[in-house]
């Protein structure tokens, strides 16, 4: 791990929401541990006004995330034209992702007092809204992975055809290098899959104890569940900023 390369990841917004998301949590977990021991425990205070405001800061960070909602929208057509069931569920994706962005706002204004409104209304459809986008978000991953594992099986068809037919060492060798280095970057596209789902499948029970209301399941649990999605959102990022080797 380069000095360099950590500087160009924390300098990344995308990179310091997931590093604060993967905070909030460890503070809830440890604040749900000391007020299990201590129900007045002044350090469990403290970790929730300290998870209070990485959560504040996070909202500060996405508002530009949500003004570019509309120009993601308006590119989705041309981008999967021809396509409409992934046009269908991108749009989907991005209208519920901007409508938790805007709820969650909304939560947080009124939370800060500039409005009198309902914050625990916004709450709520914030949370419905999340729970929509990671539905939209594992079907597409889904669908990404079915055509990665196509794309795989006609790749190895290429590469044996090419093998089978060569007559002379020199006999397709920079189209079997083309070939490999597609199945390469094919592999490595769908380790980000395959986190993204591992991601959403953690961040689900999240969303669904939100969504029900259910009061009886615990904190630290929940908080394990977001610390491991986090901690997948953390390593993706430093991923794509530090791609593995081929």
């Amino acid at each position: 791990m380069r000095l360099e390369d950590v500087v160009k990841y924390l300098n990344e917004p995308s990179a310091q929401d997931k590093l604060f998301r993967l905070i909030i949590y460890v503070c809830r977990l440890f604040e749900w541990g000391l007020k299990k021991r201590d129900a007045k425990s002044s350090l469990a205070v403290k970790l929730k006004r300290l998870d209070g405001s990485f959560s504040d800061t996070r909202r500060v960070l996405r508002v530009g995330k949500l003004l570019q909602v509309y120009h993601t929208l308006r590119s989705i057509p041309a981008k999967f034209w021809g396509n409409p069931t992934q046009m269908v569920l991108e749009f989907g994706k991005n209208l519920s992702s901007a409508a938790y962005m805007a709820n969650d706002h909304g939560k947080w204004i009124a939370s800060i007092g500039v409005l009198d409104i309902d914050g625990e209304k916004y709450g709520y459809r914030s949370t419905c809204a999340w729970f929509s986008t990671i539905i939209f978000a594992m079907t597409l991953d889904f669908i990404k992975l079915y055509r990665s594992f196509m794309a795989e099986r006609d790749l190895l068809l290429k590469l044996r055809n090419i093998r089978h037919h060569r007559k002379t060492p020199d006999d397709g060798v920079q189209e079997e290098a083309a070939v490999t280095k597609s199945l390469t970057d094919l592999y490595i596209a769908r380790r980000f899959i395959y986190i993204e789902l591992a991601r959403n499948g953690f961040d689900t029970p999240i969303a669904v104890v939100g969504v029900m209301k259910w009061k009886s399941v615990s904190n630290g649990l929940l908080s394990v569940f977001g610390i491991i999605s986090s901690y997948l959102a953390v390593y993706s990022t430093w991923r794509k900023i530090v791609p593995w080797k081929a």
